[in-house]
């Protein structure tokens, strides 16, 4: 919990800082006098940009890390069958068989009991 108050803090202060760094360079360029430092100048521009992309992505890791881990990881099911039905030889989709049980179905076709296996 503190390692997660601590990165919403950090975040916010390089965001801070950022919209500072940004503010100085748009002050400088804006000023009408160009005989400041060029380097100096893209130097605070660049450093203003980084933080205030970054900062976001900490506050949001710091969010986000909360939530994670009250959730379960879901567990997904798939049933495998035959690609056609052995007695009738009439290809099978899901969406036409007739479920009998949680590992039967019959073909829509010929009414043959068709063997699903599911795995996890």
């Amino acid at each position: 919990m503190i390692l997660k108050r601590t990165a919403l803090l950090a975040g916010i202060v390089l965001m801070l800082v950022g919209c500072y760094y940004f503010a100085v360079s748009m002050i400088m360029i804006t000023s009408y006098t160009f005989d400041f430092d060029w380097t100096i100048w893209t130097l605070y521009l660049t450093i203003g940009i980084v933080l205030i992309s970054v900062g976001p992505g900490i506050i949001a890791y710091a969010f986000a890390g909360n939530y994670s881990s009250r959730y379960e990881q879901v567990k997904w099911q798939m049933i495998q069958l035959p690609i056609s039905c052995p007695e009738c030889d009439h290809p099978i989709e899901i969406h036409s068989l007739e479920w009998i049980g949680p590992e039967e179905a019959r073909c829509p076709f010929c009414s043959n009991q068709i063997d699903v296996r599911r795995t996890m």
